[in-house]
Formats: structure tokens, C-alpha cells, sequence
């Protein structure tokens, strides 16, 4: 096979978004590649169906990394986040958790990173979805308003737990992942821990995280969208039927960094409530958003970002 054939033909099992350049070995010497376009393919932006907010069990989650990903690439998501709980080992109740079972062990950080990039390639070729790392940083403490929850969106390597909130946001950024706060207000569907420090204390935190999460499962967070702020939704994945939950819709290339350069703006974002289609096969493309004729208008009349802040 001749140079440039291998080039494209590797091209095609890499995800978009990660590597500016590559290195794979030929016989008889050591070649550079240059990655694809933005999204890979060079196709123009199209609705993205994404879910930023999903536990294994690495931690409290029912299904594996492997599980998830086909859970989700058989519905034909576009875009989703592993993000399993690590809890600060300074605190009490993280002590408790880890023992628990109920967040990432300090030993299994690099495994959980490891397993999670695996996947990620994977869930491109066979799926062309793209499969963030994260993680959900549990600073829990023993009222709702010192307790605090933060999504760190498609992290290259792990965090310290036990840094200040605004050190772990600002090694968040510097490896330009993105800083969400996690089921910020107060939850009414279900039984949950509430975790409010960062509403509380929103003029700390506002100018330093990248979104606030206006949806989690069934919760909607009206105040979130009445201060304005940026935001995404997101199912907060443990089991199977968690999928029919609150989701975030984003029209950009199918690129990991136009991704998170929406939310960043948010700009193109809107929010759906997933249901299954009827008739719909499994495989990419079965949410249906991917239609520019149907897309478009359910993104520019349903849920745009004025109407979400009227």
C-alpha cells in the first residue's frame, strides 16, 4: 500500500477534534500525518444530538464504558461525556463516597482515562460518534448550600479533586475542556442531593464556568435561563431508562472543539426531552434531527436561547 493510501486509510478510524498531527509507523521509515478537517469529513454543520452527563460503573452507573457507548451510538447520538463522580479526599463525605463504591478510587483514575480513550476510537468507527472523557468533581458538604457539583467536559488528563473549585476550573480550561455546573438548583422530579454553592455564590463563579446545566433528567432550572446564563442539558445517565431525560441539541460540525466553542458562545444550543422515534432503526442517525428540512426550524422556532431568557 503506498504512503498516502495508509494516510487516508487511518484517517478514516481517528475522531475528529483531538490531534493536530499524528505519528504511525511505515517500513521502512517514520511518516507525519496531518489530521482531517474540523469535523473530519469536510460536511457542512448539521444538529448534534449530545449528552455531557453520564455515569458508568466506575462509579454509581449501572452499565460499562463499552455498554454506554453502544447505548448510546444505537440511538444515534452525535456527541457524548463520560463523566463518572471523583470526590475530594479531603473531605468527609468524599472519604465515605469513595468507600462506598460510589466514585472513581484515586487508583482507578488512570485506567478510567485509559478505557474511556479506547472507547472513544471505537465509538467513531463503528458509530461516528464522538465520546468525550470527563469527570463530575463532588465537593460535597453537610448542607445543600456548601455542596457543590462540577462537569469537567472532555478532559485529556485527570484533575486533583482536592484543589479549590476555582483551581480545578482553571486546570479545567488550561487543557481546554469546559467547566459546567452540575444540577445547580434546586431538584423537584426526584429525590436528589441538592448541591447550590455555586448558585449561591453565582457572581464568583459565573464569569469562570463555560455553562450551567438549565436541565438535568427531569428537572428544569428556570432561573438559570431567567439570570441568562449559558447552558446545557443533560440526561445525569445512571441506568437504562435515565435515557429519556433532558438533552442538548448543538448545529455545528460534528468536531469536538465546535462543540464545545458553541457551548462556550452558546450560541446554536437548544435543549430537547428524548423520546425514542417511532419506527426509527438502530444506528447513526436515528434521532432524526440530522435532516436539515425537519432540523432547522425545531432549532430556530422551538427552543432558541431568546426564548429560553423571556
Amino acid at each position: 500500500m503506498r504512503i498516502a493510501e495508509l494516510i487516508l486509510a487511518e484517517a478514516d478510524h481517528e475522531p475528529p477534534g483531538r490531534k493536530a498531527v499524528q505519528l504511525f509507523e511505515t517500513a521502512p521509515q517514520r511518516v507525519m500525518r496531518v489530521a482531517p478537517g474540523p469535523n473530519g469529513s469536510g460536511s457542512p454543520p448539521q444538529m448534534l444530538l449530545c449528552d455531557f452527563h453520564i455515569h458508568s460503573n466506575y462509579s454509581d452507573g449501572k452499565l460499562s464504558v463499552p455498554e454506554i457507548v453502544d447505548f448510546y451510538g444505537e440511538r444515534g447520538f452525535d456527541c457524548i461525556c463520560i463523566t463518572d463522580h471523583l470526590a475530594d479526599p479531603g473531605r468527609l463525605l468524599g472519604k465515605l463516597a469513595e468507600l462506598a463504591n460510589c466514585t472513581l478510587g484515586q487508583e482507578q483514575v488512570g485506567e478510567y482515562f485509559a478505557v474511556i480513550e479506547r472507547e472513544r476510537q471505537r465509538a467513531w468507527r463503528r458509530y461516528q460518534m464522538l465520546v468525550m472523557t470527563g469527570v463530575e468533581f463532588n465537593k460535597d458538604g453537610y448542607t445543600r448550600k456548601t455542596s457543590a457539583h462540577l462537569l469537567g467536559i472532555d478532559l485529556q488528563a485527570p484533575v486533583d479533586p482536592s484543589l479549590d473549585i476555582p483551581e480545578i476550573i482553571e486546570k479545567i480550561h488550561k487543557q481546554g475542556a469546559l467547566a459546567v455546573a452540575s444540577h445547580p438548583h434546586i431538584m423537584k422530579s426526584e429525590w436528589g442531593k441538592n448541591t447550590l454553592y455555586l448558585w449561591e455564590n453565582q457572581e464568583k463563579f459565573a464569569p469562570l464556568l463555560d455553562a450551567w446545566e438549565i436541565a438535568n433528567r427531569n428537572n428544569i432550572f428556570n432561573d438559570i435561563g431567567l439570570k441568562r446564563l449559558p447552558f446545557i442539558a443533560n440526561s445525569d445517565f445512571h441506568k437504562p431508562r435515565h435515557i429519556y431525560s433532558w438533552k442538548t441539541l448543538i448545529h455545528c460540525e460534528r468536531d469536538a472543539e465546535a462543540i464545545k466553542d458553541c457551548i462556550r458562545r452558546n450560541e446554536h444550543v437548544a435543549i430537547t426531552l428524548y423520546r425514542d422515534f417511532v419506527g426509527a432503526v438502530p444506528g447513526p442517525g436515528r434521532h432524526g434531527f440530522d435532516s436539515p428540512p425537519a432540523a432547522l426550524p425545531y432549532f430556530q422556532d422551538r427552543l432558541p436561547l431568546h426564548a429560553i431568557n423571556s
